[in-house]
């Protein structure tokens, strides 16, 4: 329980553009909302077309209590600039603490959605400023961070229903944690994640209509 009130605290106090992180448990354990960070080939995915999004449910349970933290992560193809794409992610907390993170738009070729060398990012904040950063040199990996296919067992074939609709997925499982993935659900892939204390969930998807909330800044 240390590690979510350490990131609450953190929450509740830090400026509008600095990056919050949600701990899994006490100490730095893994986060494995780090899985819609992992390269969508992964996952079947081949490609990325602009207008296509999808949205997923966070939910991660806390405790004895069963307190949730419920977070809704929105991921957006808005556009496109040669062989690179302006991909867009929101991302709004709710349950034990409602807030909205700054939404982030970065220019990066199909793979990670994760800052890579002279890519070009922008960042909206709640007061509806806005910064446009040219990555130099990005983040250090984060070995915490939980990998795939890396150690996970394929189980075969399953038709998922979900709020999204109905997928035919591949289904994984490493340990007590099991993973859905399936070609048609870009621009991730993910379709299902359930651990001890984490679920993630695809909600709702698209294959066109995704919209930028930073209009006319992704020139």
């Amino acid at each position: 329980m240390r590690g979510i009130v350490v990131g609450l605290i953190a929450a509740l106090t830090t400026p509008a553009g600095a990056q919050i992180v949600f701990r899994s448990g006490p100490g730095a354990g893994p986060d494995p909302s780090a899985l819609l960070d992992v390269t969508p080939s992964a996952y079947g995915v081949s490609g990325w077309k602009t207008g296509e999004w999808a949205r997923y449910n966070i939910t991660q349970t806390f405790g004895a209590t069963g307190q949730q933290l419920t977070r809704f992560r929105t991921i957006s193809v808005v556009g496109s600039a040669d062989d690179r794409f302006w991909v867009e992610v929101q991302e709004e907390s709710m349950g034990m603490m409602r807030a909205t993170q700054p939404t982030r738009k970065m220019l990066i070729p199909f793979g990670a959605i994760t800052d890579r060398a002279m890519s070009v990012a922008l960042t909206l904040f709640p007061d509806s400023s806005i910064r446009r950063t040219t990555v130099l040199r990005p983040a250090m990996a984060d070995a915490a961070k939980p990998a795939f296919p890396e150690g996970w067992e394929r189980l075969g074939e399953e038709t998922l229903t979900t709020p999204a609709g109905e997928l035919k997925t591949r289904h994984y499982r490493k340990g007590d944690e099991e993973l859905w993935a399936a070609a048609g659900a870009g621009p991730i892939g993910l379709v299902r994640y359930r651990g001890a204390n984490v679920t993630i969930e695809l909600v709702g998807r698209g294959g066109t209509g995704a919209k930028s909330k930073i209009p006319g800044a992704d020139r």
